[in-house]
């Protein structure tokens, strides 16, 4: 934090920028987005919506929109959020796998205070879990902080009261956030929205695919709406841009995107069931979160319940790194310590050799996004489970082959990591490249 230092905003993606996060204003963030796009070489309508989609069999035709004008194009792409424009006018169903449904209820402030400062102009985001849900806390600016409220949508319906009592009621319950927006003031627009978790059945077709929470929403416990927006645009990008070239087959690009996204998305969901079902701050949820254990079958021990996570896979968040909505491993395990009675030991804290153990697993090739290009890389597959070959899970696959002692991993690991000239501290390089061993310990490609 004391190196950080205070530039505009936007900025070019290096320097700091690689190792820190911002809370953005949506609106802003989504008129830079646009603005980028049109200036390298996009057509953009504004103003107009999708009127009609025309579709033969499973393609689409074209897009008729609302000023009269027909868009004919190669492929589509549907980024509409929860107005699912093409999944809709698809027939594609949506499946909602998490127990819990809930409701957003947000306002904005202007003048709330920071919890904390971090360096120069950098802040933290706040979650508080207070009885009968959770609030947000998170600072856009200097000036103007989101501040909402979680609640079960059967909580809202049985309490009687409007979106704005039950907002009211809930800032309060919490002494810190009560503290920070003292002497704030409220802008007074009000919004609120369904916020449950679902799962599009279908995320492509013959030339169309979904993206964002077009292809399915999470709970927002792990904030990772827009990364797994992100994620999932950027590879649909590749693929298209792929297709053109035809440097691979277009029905394998499609059968990965789709699986390694309703994996991303199941496994936000399967922690964020773990994290109601755990947290036992949620005093009048009682019921709600009794329902979310035994319906998942979560046991609420350390080593099991982190075994339970573990099967939504560590590996599928961002490739070829071992973690999940933003979080490393360490970062993992810290927060689900919070909900547990008793700490949640590294695995590899109770050995000093590790094998490989591939017996019984397929061997399948998958799509790797890298540098504008497809590349083929080898994954095993195991009972639901996968070891991607890929980055940092790749390093330590081909350490392991090589060496089983921790002593000898831990030197290959530094050789190779500064054959490969890693750019960042080699201490903090190895701890990172360490983690994915963990994942492979906890899910049994180890032993």
């Amino acid at each position: 934090s004391d190196k950080f230092v205070e530039e505009p905003r936007p900025a070019s993606y290096r320097g700091q920028r690689e190792r820190t996060a911002f809370q953005v204003d949506r609106a802003r963030y989504d008129e830079i987005l646009l603005s980028h796009a049109q200036s390298i070489g996009c057509d953009v309508e504004q103003g107009v919506g999708v009127a009609k989609v025309r579709i033969r069999g499973d393609r689409v035709e074209s897009l008729v929109l609302s000023n009269g004008k027909e868009v004919v194009a190669d492929h589509y792409i549907d980024a509409s959020g929860n107005v699912a424009v093409l999944r809709k006018a698809m027939g594609v169903k949506i499946s909602e796998p998490a127990a819990l449904r809930n409701i957003a209820i947000w306002d904005y402030w202007e003048n709330a205070e920071w919890a904390k400062s971090i360096g120069i102009g950098g802040t933290m985001v706040q979650v508080m879990s207070i009885a009968n849900g959770w609030i947000w806390f998170i600072p856009l600016s200097p000036t103007r902080t989101s501040i909402g409220f979680i609640c079960p949508a059967d909580y809202y319906k049985n309490s009687g009261k409007s979106t704005e009592q039950l907002y009211l009621e809930a800032l309060p319950k919490d002494e810190n956030i009560l503290t920070l927006i003292e002497n704030a003031q409220r802008e007074g627009k009000l919004q609120a929205t369904k916020d449950w978790s679902f799962l599009s059945e279908r995320m492509t077709g013959e030339n169309w695919l979904l993206v964002g929470e077009t292809a399915g929403f999470a709970d927002p416990i792990l904030a990772a709406g827009l990364t797994l927006t992100h994620c999932s645009a950027r590879e649909a990008a590749y693929i298209v841009v792929d297709m053109y070239r035809g440097s691979h087959d277009s029905a394998w690009l499609k059968k990965h995107y789709e699986e390694t996204q309703k994996q991303r998305i199941l496994q936000h969901i399967r922690f964020a069931d773990f994290w109601y079902a755990a947290n036992g701050q949620f005093e009048d949820l009682f019921d709600h979160t009794a329902k979310i254990a035994k319906e998942a079958g979560i046991t609420l021990t350390p080593e099991k319940a982190f075994q339970w996570l573990g099967t939504g896979g560590f590996a599928d968040d961002i490739q070829g790194q071992a973690g999940l909505g933003g979080f490393d491993m360490n970062g993992i395990k810290q927060i689900t310590n919070l909900f547990l009675d008793g700490d949640l030991d590294w695995m590899l804290n109770r050995y000093n050799t590790f094998k490989l153990d591939i017996q019984g697993a397929t061997e399948e090739a998958i799509p790797v996004f890298k540098d504008g290009k497809i590349t083929s890389h080898r994954c095993f597959f195991r009972d639901g489970r996968k070891l991607p070959i890929v980055g940092f899970f790749g390093l330590i696959y081909e350490v392991l082959r090589k060496h089983s002692d921790i002593v000898s991993i831990l030197q290959e690991l530094v050789i190779q990591l500064r054959k490969h000239q890693i750019k960042a501290d080699i201490g903090l390089a190895v701890r990172y490249a360490i983690q994915p061993l963990e994942v492979m310990v906890t899910e049994g490609w180890v032993n």
